[in-house]
């Protein structure tokens, strides 16, 4: 019995993220360009002004993909590069939902079109995944260091510039992902911090791996969102607690992981104690 009530609530739960990521789409594809120009600017503009932007030595952003009709992360990345910051962006590795964030100190020159369908923008290089792929070239008891990055933690950076190598001519080993600031996308978000995305399930894995990995200081998450993303900005317009809960977004707590901050084109929304915290 219990089996067959844990299979109905993740049929049930699969169903209303579909119905609302259908929803959301939706209402993407409603927008003008304009209007989501004008959205990222302001949503861009709050971002940079934030206390969280402005202390963080190190921060993990993503490559705006049009197609998926995402606020422009593009501004974000190239003032985190004028001030000097140290800045991430994503590598999807497999279809296993593992994917590396890559330091890119020369912003788009690093960067080459991704993969398809989408062909998202990712670091160029590949040198040190490739290594630890190949098993690097000593074989000894420190490849196997190497040899983690692709089969065990998901999340991993190059901790030293790419033109710097050992003396063996092998590239650095990678290290955890040093993120004070993770700034992320996604499809539907709601003010108490869930955040629904597409469906692969790479940021949840990776922020799940940057919290085990840095349990003491995770990275602040900041979530960027069109207006036309957050569903709970509705419910106010709703009687009744069946109509509420119908318009959060649907998530498993256990393991679809919640925001710090989101950040509308309205304002920064603090969505925990650490968000709020963040904010002052």
């Amino acid at each position: 019995m219990a089996t067959t009530n844990s299979n109905d609530a993740a049929s049930a739960l699969a169903d209303a993220k579909r119905k609302a990521r259908d929803a959301v789409k939706a209402r993407l594809r409603a927008m003008r360009t304009e209007t989501m120009q004008e959205e990222s600017r302001a949503v861009a503009a709050l971002v940079l002004a934030s206390p969280p932007f402005r202390s963080a030595h190190s921060v993990g952003l993503y490559a705006t993909c049009a197609r998926l009709r995402e606020v422009d992360s593009w501004p974000l990345i190239d003032v985190a590069l004028e001030q000097g910051k140290r800045v991430y962006l994503p590598l999807v590795l497999d279809r296993s939902s593992r994917m590396a964030m890559l330091h890119v100190p020369l912003g788009r020159r690093d960067l080459c079109s991704g993969a398809p369908p989408f062909g998202i923008a990712e670091p160029r290089s590949r040198r040190y995944l490739l290594a630890a792929a190949r098993g690097g070239a000593g074989g000894g008891e420190d490849d196997k260091d190497d040899e983690q990055l692709v089969e065990g933690p998901e999340l991993r950076a190059n901790a030293l510039p790419e033109e710097e190598e050992a003396e063996d001519g092998r590239p650095p080993p990678p290290t955890p992902a040093p993120l004070d600031l993770l700034l992320v996308p996604g499809l539907a978000f709601d003010r108490e911090g869930r955040r629904l995305g597409r469906g692969g399930g790479y940021y949840d894995r990776a922020i799940a791996e940057l919290r085990r990995l840095r349990p003491d200081n995770p990275p602040l998450l900041v979530a960027l969102a069109f207006r036309a993303q957050v569903l709970e900005g509705e419910q106010q317009q709703r009687q009744g607690a069946a109509a509420t809960a119908s318009l959060l977004v649907p998530a498993d707590e256990a393991t679809d992981a919640r925001v710090d901050v989101l950040a509308t084109p309205d304002g920064l929304v603090a969505c925990s104690a650490r968000g709020r915290e963040a904010l002052l």
